[in-house]
């Protein structure tokens, strides 16, 4: 049996709800009646019990039911699905035909015909409506066949403008008239289209690493599509296929700044890709030097509109005879005229806007184009603004060539999302605290915003731009995470991926995760109202304790209110880094030799294992050397999961600098070990503020001996 997208659904379904699934859930997200969401179901139970999936006893007929462990099965099975074992719609065999012309010279009929089981006649009706959809989309593109079989015919640079389309298109299940219906983890989706997913993060690492050397933190979701873009690129150059001389034109190369993308696609290691699948191409060039010069320029536009969609904004758009700034002002009064509203951040929203402006100018200078599947939403759902918007004279008087409707919607969503956001700028402040995280512009993010407002009342929002994201996780300051876009965040933060328009599962997704924590402030509430009263009985006769313990209750209940139960010690630095858990290195040491060195101590009482040692170094091998606080100070750690036993710390004090790269070092290694999300938060601001005093951090640097360091922490805490 082949698992097809309604199975997928349900199984990515079942992994979101933490392993169980109701016809009545499946039903309202597929839209589909009870008897076909339970013969979905019925499907989903023959096909894990035919790979040995551990499934609850206790089965229910119209729920499905799996164990943590059967939760951890699937989700291998699911990464490792192969294209033979997937029944593609025809929409998905559609793009998957378009996959192999990007990745081959040729792909036959007979291939096509045996990989998805059909007919000559289905096969030449899908190469028909193929091209048919690239010319309706704007690509001067078209399918060619001859003896060897069909193939893409057209500039190897409007091919190359393809690709990031056809990435955006990656998760979308059916037509674009229709509205997706859940997200799917990249990961799966990733090897259905051919692809290494490990490969894949690494290039999105090494680009976000980057990235931040550079200022500009380009996001998670941006970093994975671009690296998406360029396996297809090499794959395609490794084939003899280069972009044709004059590809790029003039105006199109000064349309934007170049201040960061060279060293980007340089220091990623992108540019050397590149150059190495040209050494491996078995096609004739007579200049190579003007061919690579080609590439490198559509390459930097590839990846400097791909970023521009999230926001990341990594050059800007070059305006000659007035800025950014100023059309963006000229849109937004123009829209205040037409739509009768005021805009009451004016100045905010013009340097928002002119960002996101930034990013729509770019790709239509450029000639790209990125399927976004919200667009058919602004224009359902806000028909009338979205008209205003494209017909407004000072964007229709932008260019020669008139804004695209992907682009007239962009802009419309970022407008109603600050309008709306101006509307409610001071909320009442309740519990729990949702963080609403965008990309580094904030208007769609204030929609997604918007619509939790109204559907969730009694809860406190805030709009997170996603280069902010670490201090909110790493401080634990808030309850729940929403995000429309693809993230890296601490697990201990539950965190919910929506679309921009939230849809049914979305909304309770959301629902179930405010529920616990809604629990978790109930179970609060009551512990604490036990606890006082049971110290008030002693002051209180006993006529008066029940009026004061309805009085009380009324007030812990009220939301007014944010009660926070650690049920533990607030534990302290001179609790955990106690004299047996520091030492002192005079030995010149490699970065993971001071790690372990560090460790040892929490080895031996059994506060962390040796896996969590290795997960410490793993981290930073993988990510850099985000673990430096401050020059000299470093705070290796690691996720609870890896091997964390007891909340506890240690410090290794070196007398030679430790690097972990030719700029990032440290003389304190201090080793965190953390079983929760919040037992160590007392400590670590303490921690981060005494280093944060250069003062107090010389004082340690400068220390001889362990009882000296002790009585640092000590005075400090005590002061």
């Amino acid at each position: 049996m082949k698992i097809a997208r309604d199975i997928l659904i349900a199984f990515q379904l079942l992994s979101d709800n933490m392993g169980c699934l109701t016809v009545h859930q499946l039903s309202q997200v597929m839209r589909v009646s009870r008897t076909q969401a339970k013969q979905i179901i019925e499907d989903c139970i023959y096909w894990l019990e035919k790979r040995g999936v551990v499934l609850k006893d206790e089965r229910e007929k119209r729920t499905v039911s799996v164990p943590p462990e059967g939760l951890e099965q699937l989700r291998e099975l699911l990464k490792n699905i192969s294209e033979k074992e997937y029944y593609y719609s025809f929409f998905e065999r559609r793009k998957y035909i378009v996959f192999k012309l990007l990745t081959n010279h040729f792909i036959t009929n007979y291939q096509i015909c045996e990989m998805f089981e059909i007919s000559r006649n289905t096969c030449i009706a899908d190469m028909t409506a193929i091209s048919r959809f690239l010319k309706n989309n704007g690509f001067q593109l078209r399918i060619t066949s001859n003896k060897k079989g069909y193939m893409l015919a057209g500039k190897e640079s409007e091919i190359r403008r393809l690709i990031p389309y056809y990435i955006s298109l990656i998760p979308i299940f059916s037509s674009e008239e229709e509205a997706p219906l859940y997200h799917i983890d990249e990961e799966i989706l990733f090897h259905l289209y051919g692809f290494d997913d490990v490969q894949i993060r690494k290039r999105a690492d090494r680009l976000e690493t980057a990235s931040k050397e550079l200022g500009h933190k380009l996001s998670l979701q941006s970093a994975v599509n671009i690296s998406l873009a360029v396996e297809l690129i090499a794959r395609r150059i490794r084939q003899g296929h280069y972009v044709e001389r004059g590809a790029v034109s003039k105006e199109s190369r000064e349309a934007y700044t170049r201040n960061c993308i060279e060293y980007l696609i340089l220091k990623s290691g992108i540019w050397q890709e590149i150059k190495t699948a040209s050494k491996t191409a078995s096609a004739e060039v007579d200049d190579w030097k003007e061919i690579l010069t080609m590439e490198k320029e559509l390459l930097s536009q590839t990846i400097v509109c791909m970023g521009s969609v999230q926001e990341d904004n990594l050059e800007q758009f070059v305006m000659h005879e007035t800025s950014l700034e100023q059309f963006a002002e000229e849109i937004i009064t123009e829209f205040e005229e037409r739509i009768g509203l005021g805009c009451t951040q004016k100045e905010v929203v013009i340097e928002k806007l002119s960002q996101s402006l930034s990013g729509v100018l770019l790709r239509m200078s450029c000639g790209f184009q990125i399927y976004d599947p919200f667009v058919e939403t602004i224009r359902s759902n806000y028909k009338y603004i979205f008209d205003v918007t494209r017909k407004m004279n000072t964007i229709r008087g932008l260019q020669e060539a008139e804004i695209s409707e992907n682009g007239a919607a962009y802009i419309t969503a970022q407008l109603i999302g600050w309008f709306i956001q101006g509307e409610e700028a001071k909320q009442k402040q309740k519990i729990p605290l949702v963080g609403i995280v965008c990309a580094n512009n904030i208007g769609i993010g204030a929609l997604v915003e918007k619509q939790i407002q109204s559907t969730f009342s009694g809860v406190r929002t805030i709009l997170i731009p996603s280069y902010e994201i670490n201090y909110w996780t790493f401080y634990n300051k808030l309850d729940l995470l929403v995000a429309p876009m693809l993230l890296k965040i601490d697990e201990n933060i539950p965190c919910v991926r929506v679309n921009p328009f939230l849809t049914a599962q979305d909304k309770g997704n959301i629902s179930r995760m405010l529920a616990e924590k809604g629990d978790r402030a109930a179970d609060s509430t009551k512990i604490l109202l036990k606890e006082t009263m049971y110290i008030l009985k002693d002051f209180l006769p006993s006529g008066q304790r029940d009026e004061a313990g309805i009085r009380l209750e009324q007030l812990y209940n009220s939301g007014d209110y944010e009660i926070i139960f650690k049920g533990a010690k607030n534990y302290m630095l001179k609790d955990l880094l106690t004299a047996d858990r520091i030492q002192f290195t005079d030995d010149k040491l490699d970065w993971r030799e001071a790690i372990r060195l560090a460790s040892a101590p929490l080895i031996e009482d059994g506060s962390i294992t040796q896996n969590y040692v290795r997960a410490m170094i793993d981290s930073i091998e993988t990510t850099g050397p985000y673990i430096v606080l401050t020059p000299g100070v470093a705070l290796p750690h690691a996720r609870p999961s890896e091997g964390a036993k007891k909340l506890a710390m240690a410090m290794l004090c070196s007398r030679e600098r430790i690097y972990f790269n030719e700029e990032k070092y440290a003389n304190l290694l201090i080793i965190l070990s953390s079983v929760d999300g919040h037992s160590h938060i007392n400590a670590l601001v303490h921690l981060s503020n005494m280093f944060g005093e250069e003062e107090t951090l010389e004082k340690f640097m400068e220390a001889q001996t362990v009882e000296e360091v002790v009585e640092l922490i000590h005075r400090y805490e005590t002061d």
